[in-house]
């Protein structure tokens, strides 16, 4: 029996082509030059999650929505490469990351996740923004801190697929955080 109280694990299912995921450790090898020919270039990236700060309401400053006010929620984020990221998600995405519905669960410390359809943000450092006008969206592969019942959807033995590449490669990212936190594999 499973922790659950299920005798059944939950096999993996993840919604993305690994083809179509760019290690963090490319986009932080380029040179700033190289950087600045994919200022509207979006990415997929898999990653850890190794910090949140939370979502915040903050007063637009510039263009055409200055004086308004919209969400912003931030994470740090890594992968396996070893490079480590600043994430920051503007406007409805930043709701959406922070759980506002059943279809978009919150993400949390610990979690690894495949950001879709984010860009670098603009800066000497390598940055990432997800927003509505670039149609960003997320997918919790793994939570390898789960505190309630309701996480163990984001558990799923990832034993049972190892003949996947994605599967691996996930496996790959949630080893990755568990060794940085320091907690035993599952």
């Amino acid at each position: 029996m499973t922790e659950s109280g299920s005798s059944f694990a939950i096999f993996p299912n993840f919604h993305f082509n690994l083809h179509d995921i760019t290690p963090l450790g490319k986009l932080c090898g380029e040179r700033p030059a190289a950087r600045a020919e994919w200022p509207t270039q979006k990415f997929s990236v898999l990653v850890a999650v190794i910090e949140v700060f939370g979502l915040d309401i903050v007063k637009v400053k510039k263009g055409a929505a200055s004086g308004t006010e919209v969400a912003v929620i931030s994470f740090v984020i890594g992968d396996h490469t070893g490079a480590i990221v600043k994430l920051t998600a503007w406007r409805e995405t930043a709701e959406h990351f922070d759980g506002s519905d059943e279809d978009n669960p919150q993400i949390k410390k610990g979690d690894v996740v495949c950001f879709k359809d984010v860009v670098l943000a603009p800066g000497p450092s390598v940055s990432l923004n997800a927003s509505p006008n670039h149609q960003s969206t997320h997918e919790i592969c793994y939570r390898s801190l789960p505190i309630v019942p309701a996480d163990r959807r984001f558990t799923p033995d990832l034993k049972l697929g190892r003949s996947d590449a994605v599967v691996r490669h996930v496996a790959q990212i949630v080893e990755w955080v568990i060794m940085m936190a320091g907690l035993p594999l599952p």
